[in-house]
């Protein structure tokens, strides 16, 4: 008995531009299972597009599981960035793995769990966090007052879709405010790890001047990148 062969669907490309009348006008739409030559189907799973449109796919390459997990981290310390600004370095009791640009929620203690985004790599085998410190948070207040090192917290992640794609080949737009420092570090790391040629345009923005902080590094970061543009305000 001849064994049923399975439809086969060809790929899609990174752009299609379709008209009102369900037209591919550029690009090329994928093949539909027993579609023949000719025949005409709606443009996606049956929706109706009610003008011109142009859709975006995903290049497949680009798209990252990471296993979520919830585990325990040891301090390994709590050092000042700025007045305000902490750097906390978690030592995972396993292995994590992320992206660039993602974030963790830290439980630092009952009913207090925070998201911060990711200063380094997985490779570091630990995570580096900015803490901004508030007045009269309940985290900052943990994070300045009463966390020290060796202490454990619990970490769950990764989250966050806005991380480096390694395949992108065009220029690449970096803004960031305060602490937003943290993962605008952590994708210029994988800019450099990764070996990629894009153009990068950085913008840094802080409150005050006093607010102003790890401009060494980030320098010293910028000056591997290809091309780099910085601006300061």
């Amino acid at each position: 008995m001849k064994a049923k062969e399975t439809p086969r669907i060809s790929r899609m490309p990174p752009t299609m531009i379709i008209d009102s009348h369900q037209h591919v006008v550029a690009g090329q739409r994928p093949q539909h299972p027993g579609e023949q030559p000719g025949e005409h189907h709606p443009a996606g799973g049956g929706e109706t597009v009610a003008e011109d449109s142009v859709i975006e796919i995903p290049d497949p390459r680009e798209m990252i599981i990471h296993r979520g997990r919830r585990m325990r981290a040891k301090v390994l310390d709590i050092l000042p960035l700025s007045h305000n600004v902490r750097q906390l370095r978690l030592k995972p009791d396993s292995q994590f793995s992320y992206s660039p640009g993602q974030f963790v929620e830290v439980e630092l203690g009952r009913g207090i769990n925070r998201m911060y985004s990711m200063a380094g790599l997985a490779a570091d085998e630990e995570l580096q966090f900015h803490v901004r410190l508030h007045p009269y948070g309940r985290a900052s207040h943990v994070i300045g007052e009463d966390l020290k090192p060796d202490d454990t917290v619990r970490v769950r992640g990764p989250y966050g879709v806005s991380y480096l794609r390694q395949f992108h080949d065009a220029p690449i737009l970096c803004v960031s405010a305060g602490t937003g420092l943290a993962p605008l570090k952590s994708l210029l790391r994988g800019l450099i790890d990764f070996r990629m040629m894009n153009p990068v345009h950085v913008y840094v923005g802080f409150m005050s001047r006093e607010e102003v902080y790890d401009l060494e590094a980030l320098s010293g970061l910028l000056a591997l990148t290809p091309a780099p543009l910085c601006t300061v305000t």
